[in-house]
């Protein structure tokens, strides 16, 4: 797996939820322990020298929440083993993650994304943006 890939791993388990869509889960891990461990498990990949066309390429995608676009682009951006979470769902892995994204963009009439800015600590990310879902 390229640095690219695992680098957008680690944007990916830090960013919040860019999906519309509810799907019933087994119980969840204690949000704050499965931060944890993504963190841990991607902490041999962190860099604090992410190019800037890596985070726009990131920004691209996420703007863009047509179907085409997930099943053309999301083995682009993601890791294989991406950690992912938002209130609905838990997921590890690319496969379930690109399933999940493209569940979610058949129940979207509408998709904006409005990016505020994007911060880097100690080579975790972290990504302020306005989502408008319809």
């Amino acid at each position: 797996m390229n640095l690219t890939n695992r680098l957008f791993a680690i944007l990916m388990c830090l960013t919040a939820a860019i999906v519309a869509g509810c799907a019933s889960t087994p119980a969840k891990m204690n949000p704050a322990a499965y931060t944890a461990q993504a963190l841990q498990a991607t902490a041999s990949v962190k860099s604090t020298q992410v190019p800037p066309e890596v985070i726009e390429r990131f920004k691209t995608f996420n703007g863009d929440f047509s179907s085409n676009n997930i099943t053309m682009h999301t083995k682009e951006i993601y890791a294989a083993d991406v950690w992912f979470r938002d209130p609905f769902k838990e997921i590890h892995g690319e496969p379930e993650f690109e399933a999940y994204l493209l569940r979610g963009s058949t129940a979207v009439a509408q998709y904006s994304m409005e990016w505020s800015d994007v911060a880097e600590h100690d080579g975790d990310y972290y990504f302020r943006w306005v989502m408008t879902l319809r």
